[in-house]
């Protein structure tokens, strides 16, 4: 892990330079939030305390801000000097990222842009992920149980933020897509995340809903699919249109709360 204490004493100095072309942003660290920019232009004009971003040499010589493009970014914008650290040991990526999230949070957007900017595969998963996402505009979470079969919790989360997905079933993740999407054509409350959630749910249940049924049964009973809070509540509409009707060997019902679901839903 790195130490910035020890690596402040090593290099036992902070330069200062106006040289602002001497400087390079690292293409795996995430992009630049203007909003975020302008608001620490804001704030230096009132108070300046001129705290270092921290570099490293790059291959070219320059020096590759790893952590504080955003207080770059503002202190150029002001004309000011930039006040700097160089870092003497090699940060990867990773660290890269941890100095970044220590500093101001990092979102699952900026994780994904980051691992899509580092993956020299275009077909790689955090590739894959971009384009699932921005096709189907589901949450995260979604996105992950759909393309990596893993079941929504904290643990996944994990798992794509340290850059460790595996897409297990891409041609499946799109049948299941387009058939969740598919339904807003029945009910407008389709479309909410809390449904989605329940129905994936339901669809990877021990014994899984069937879609086309699920479909058909909609069709004739879309009056039982109506705003709700929460996912146990759209999970109660499921069932209600899901089991409507039939004989008593084919009831099946699902539940929001079964083995490694994630707690969260509520």
């Amino acid at each position: 892990m790195l130490n910035l204490e020890r690596e402040k004493e090593m290099f036992n100095i902070i330069k200062n330079t106006k040289d602002y072309e001497s400087f390079g942003l690292v293409k795996e660290n995430r992009g630049i939030n203007p909003k975020h920019v302008e608001g620490l232009v804001e704030s230096m004009k009132t108070l300046d305390l001129n705290v270092p971003i921290l570099v490293k040499k790059g291959v070219d010589n320059r020096l590759l801000i790893i952590d504080g493009q955003h207080r770059f970014e503002a202190t150029k914008r002001l004309g000011k000097a930039i006040y700097y650290i160089e870092v003497a040991s090699e940060v990867n990526i990773q660290q890269m990222r941890q100095l970044n999230e220590n500093q101001s949070r990092w979102l699952t957007n900026d994780y994904l842009e980051s691992y899509v900017k580092s993956e020299e595969d275009p077909q790689g998963p955090y590739h894959t992920f971009a384009w699932f996402k921005d096709r189907y505009k589901f949450p995260f979470l979604i996105n992950i149980d759909l393309l990596c079969s893993t079941p929504m919790q904290k643990t996944s989360m994990k798992t794509f933020k340290e850059g460790n997905i595996i897409i297990k079933d891409l041609p499946g993740a799109i049948e299941r897509a387009d058939f969740i999407t598919s339904l807003k054509q029945y009910n407008q409350y389709c479309v909410r995340r809390s449904f989605i959630l329940a129905l994936v749910i339901a669809m990877r249940s021990p014994q899984p809903l069937e879609r086309e049924r699920f479909r058909n049964q909609l069709v004739k009973h879309r009056s039982y699919l109506y705003k709700c809070d929460s996912a146990a509540q759209y999970m109660d509409c499921i069932n209600k249109i899901y089991n409507h009707g039939m004989h008593n060997k084919d009831v099946v019902y699902f539940g929001v709360r079964q083995k490694n679901n994630g707690s969260y839903i509520k």
